[in-house]
């Protein structure tokens, strides 16, 4: 399997749809849902690229299958725009997915809607405005130069990509949080239980998106709240050390976000924001850079472009993993009553799937749509029709972490390719698997050799195998 051309990973593409297909109100069904049921007896009940048909169709909106409360992939960028920019309050986040995420996060800003999140999107304003800083950009270098240290010792192991990246995501987050560097124990305790809520929680299993009644209470397995309960703990438990640190380590997202929370805003307030950041900020980012590796380390060209361009030629590079690798393959939706959507006529609860996966390979947006072409966000590119390309979403809800990924991305994977000859060792095994974020079916397991020899001893024992 070549990682040149990275369509050997992915699921193939529905579009493009005809020039008239908006003309009629009929949503066509693409496939059986019984298809997707066989998928998941085949062990796909939790990877959410199940429910991608595999045949090709023409048109802007699809029904899948007959489920129990009808579900619609939407692939118009015209749609997608009215769903997410012009008319945000009638299509909500879907409610399946808050009430998973709700035992984590509360109801912080990511899944709050309306009033409410207008209200806590305006008291965030000071911390967003903190990952622009120089002390953010200063943990962010702490963290990756810190993780490079850890890997120099490492001679000819075996690197388990995308723990690596989880790893190195969630120190940066806790310094940028708490000041502080995240311990090892701690890390690794924290990295179980993201794994086991992204594997249990109801969102993610096919099962309770099928066949779930719309805007009913979803129960979650036992081993989901255990987990989420594990991260607000500790959590709650750093928030309580900054604040009675008598002489902190200085300006934090958690100091600023109690600092201007809300007045009468209790406890659970700051620890909600604390967890959507932690959340949004730590394997979202890590998918991008475990596919970011994968690609420049199978690209001779562009991974020396990574290496001698500048920040733009970077930039591009990462906006094309983004593409092809949407961290979240699904922005979910639902209809908070009877509508339309331009001509189509939904119900109450219908639940509304935009996909960048699926739009990111729309050949009549994108040519060669699976190729791995960073030029295409280059100087000179031809422009990208508005809604076409969504990684962080669209509209007023964009995700409020966007632009500081990409420092990230840049900063961790620009330190990794300085110091580090990489070769991934199982390029045949890889395939995508979509939870909350995008995976991989197995993992990315990579050989790091040192450029420049740095006697360190190693303390990845996590990582390696």
């Amino acid at each position: 399997m070549s990682l040149l051309e990275p369509a050997c990973l992915a699921r193939p593409f529905l579009g493009p749809w005809g020039p008239n297909a908006m003309n009629g109100s009929r949503i066509p069904t693409v496939y059986p849902v019984g298809m997707v049921v066989r998928a998941m007896l085949r062990g796909g009940e939790r990877d959410m690229l199940a429910l991608l048909p595999n045949g090709k169709h023409n048109a802007p909106m699809t029904r899948i299958g007959h489920t129990r409360r009808g579900i619609y992939l939407v692939d118009d960028p015209a749609l997608i725009r009215e769903i997410m920019v012009e008319r945000v309050e009638a299509f909500p986040k879907n409610d399946l997915f808050n009430q998973a995420l709700s035992p984590l996060i509360g109801d912080g800003v990511f899944i709050a809607d309306g009033a409410q999140w207008e209200a806590q999107r305006k008291h965030l304003e000071p911390s967003i405005r903190f990952l622009r800083s120089g002390e953010a950009k200063s943990h962010l270098n702490d963290a990756a130069g810190a993780a490079c240290d850890r890997l120099s010792g490492i001679a000819n192991a075996a690197v388990d990509l995308g723990r690596f990246f989880s790893a190195v995501t969630a120190d940066v987050m806790h310094r940028l949080l708490f000041g502080t560097p995240l311990d090892g124990a701690a890390a690794t305790k924290l990295h179980h239980a993201f794994s086991r809520f992204q594997k249990d929680v109801a969102a993610v299993r096919l099962s309770a998106i099928l066949l779930k009644p719309p805007f009913r209470a979803t129960v979650q397995k036992p081993s989901a709240l255990q987990a989420a309960q594990t991260i607000r703990e500790y959590l709650r438990a750093q928030i309580a050390q900054t604040h009675a640190a008598a002489n902190g380590p200085g300006e934090t997202l958690t100091s600023l976000i109690t600092h201007h929370a809300p007045d009468g805003a209790d406890d659970d307030w700051v620890l909600n924001q604390v967890a959507v950041y932690f959340l949004a900020g730590h394997e979202t980012t890590a998918s991008t850079m475990t596919w970011a590796t994968l690609l420049l380390a199978g690209n001779a060209h562009w991974s020396e472009q990574w290496i001698t361009g500048d920040r733009p030629v970077r930039v591009a590079i990462i906006k094309e993993v983004m593409r092809l690798y949407p961290a979240g393959v699904f922005l979910p939706r639902v209809a908070r009553d009877h509508c339309r959507l331009g001509s189509f006529a939904l119900r109450r609860g219908n639940m509304l799937l935009i996909s960048p996966w699926r739009v990111h390979r729309n050949a009549n947006l994108w040519p060669e749509p699976e190729r791995f072409d960073p030029a295409r966000f280059m100087k000179g590119a031809p422009t990208i029709p508005a809604g076409a390309y969504l990684p962080f979403g669209l509209g007023a809800r964009t995700c409020i972490g966007g632009a500081f990924s990409f420092l990230e991305a840049d900063t961790v994977l620009g330190a990794l390719f300085q110091r580090f000859d990489v070769k991934i060792m199982n390029t045949k095994m890889v395939a995508p698997r979509a939870g909350l974020t995008l995976s991989t079916m197995e993992p990315i397991m990579a050989n790091l050799r040192p450029k420049h020899w740095v006697t360190k001893v190693s303390t990845l024992d996590t990582f390696v195998s």
